[in-house]
């Protein structure tokens, strides 16, 4: 009996350090969950989701939430290395002390800190949800102890200010996020592409995607019915800005549909014989009778807010100015959703702007406005965004002066060879990939 009473109670030393592993893996977890949480738990909340509620109210109160979390963690980091070091040395003598480091550094890290954060960062939402009712109430118990470390905190001038949240910031769960996707990317292949620029959607604006004003088809208010009429058809886009004596002054927008439509409408498509009655004393064929108000939008526009407003609006096109009220381009709702899936082609789309061609030689043609978020995204060219948006405008800055056809450069580990110019623009590049040293 006397030596079965020790071995029991060895085994009931293992239970408890097992057990306060996995009480400090359930602290680290919840950390990176709540932290991580996702605009859906908010809408829960306003939903009536009472566990949505708590995870709300919980990171409202981020410094009482923060103290608890801390002192739980390492109050049962702690409890469970001192059960293990008087564990291993009643097995081991004063080896033990070495054997319990080792030990509870590698079971701390691994089940108290990597699992438990990694599957927090890939199901946030869900791991929030299911520990905020626990944390709940030992927030309230903590209290008497983490109120006064706030108090010494804001006396020693280390109190965050109201606004900021202590757990993580918004480019904090952003990276997180990208984390999480990392994570991912062997299941998902390809997939982790769009994931990836669902999260740059927060960072881009329209000056990055907009097509520029020299690219985009304009109609003159002042052109006749057959002028516009042969412009539309031999376009391929359907949908063009109108100006009034200058490009700067748009009027409105044009949609083909609605401009042969009128047409038709009006009889204008058979011969005056064959018209009735109505058709005949119609007025005649005004464009500006076709258009639709104008939509202007600022460049600085970031891409989610500006999907959210073609949303709202159910507007496909709006006109981009500058802070100066200048016209400086078009952006559709079909270019905000190519930056999250990709280049969408239609039988229109065989040539287009921002062509990228691979070559035998492992080198691409790349046309000069490609911008460079998508060589990033497409090629995985890690670029410099901060300061340019395209390519020819990346090179222009490389080099400091008025480029020349046929001129080699080399910087940020690409060759580049200017093909083709058309005045002072680029208009196509030849692009190697150097290969480290």
């Amino acid at each position: 009996m006397s030596n079965a009473s020790p071995l029991l109670e060895m085994w009931w030393h293992g239970v408890v350090i097992v057990a306060l592993i996995v009480l400090s893996g359930f602290f680290s977890g919840a950390e990176t969950a709540l932290t991580s949480v996702s605009a859906r738990i908010r809408e829960l909340a306003r939903q009536g989701d009472w566990r949505a509620g708590i995870v709300e109210k919980l990171r409202e109160r981020k410094d009482l939430l923060l103290g608890t979390i801390l002192i739980g963690n390492n109050l049962v980091n702690i409890l469970a290395a001192a059960l293990a070091t008087s564990l291993a040395l009643h097995l081991f003598g004063a080896q033990g002390v070495l054997w319990a480091t080792l030990v509870m550094t590698v079971a701390t890290v691994v089940f108290a800190e990597v699992l438990p954060k990694s599957w927090a960062l890939m199901r946030a939402d869900k791991t929030a949800l299911w520990v905020a009712p626990i944390l709940r109430p030992l927030v309230f118990v903590l209290q008497p102890i983490t109120r006064p470390l706030r108090t010494l905190l804001r006396l020693l001038g280390a109190t965050p200010q109201r606004g900021v949240d202590v757990l993580a910031t918004t480019r904090e769960r952003i990276e997180t996020m990208r984390g999480a996707i990392d994570l991912h990317t062997p299941r998902l292949g390809e997939g982790h592409k769009m994931l990836h620029s669902v999260l740059d959607l927060d960072e881009a604006s329209l000056e990055d995607i907009m097509t520029h004003r020299k690219e985009v088809a304009m109609v003159d208010a002042a052109w006749d019915f057959a002028t516009v009429a042969r412009f539309v058809v031999e376009s391929p886009w359907t949908r063009f800005p109108v100006f009034d004596k200058s490009e700067d002054n748009i009027i409105g927008v044009l949609h083909a549909k609605a401009f042969f439509r009128q047409w038709y409408d009006r009889g204008q498509g058979r011969p005056r014989q064959e018209r009735t009655q109505h058709e005949r004393s119609a007025s005649p064929f005004s464009l500006r009778d076709c258009l639709s108000a104008p939509w202007f939008v600022p460049e600085s526009t970031k891409l989610r807010d500006q999907l959210r407003a073609f949303q709202k609006r159910r507007e496909h096109v709006a006109i981009v100015v500058d802070e100066y009220g200048a016209f400086m381009g078009i952006v559709a709702l079909e270019d905000v959703i190519e930056q999250i899936v990709g280049n969408i082609d239609d039988e229109h789309d065989a040539t287009t702007s921002q062509e990228i061609r691979a070559l035998a030689d492992g080198g691409y043609i790349v046309a000069g406005d490609v911008p460079l978020r998508t060589l990033r995204r497409e090629m995985n060219w890690l670029l410099p965004e901060d300061k340019v948006v395209t390519l020819a405008g990346l090179i222009m800055q490389e080099a400091r002066d008025l480029t020349e056809q046929g001129q080699q450069f080399v910087f940020h580990g690409f060759r580049f060879t200017i093909l083709r110019k058309e005045e002072n623009r680029i208009v196509s590049v030849h692009v190697t990939k150097l290969e480290k040293a």
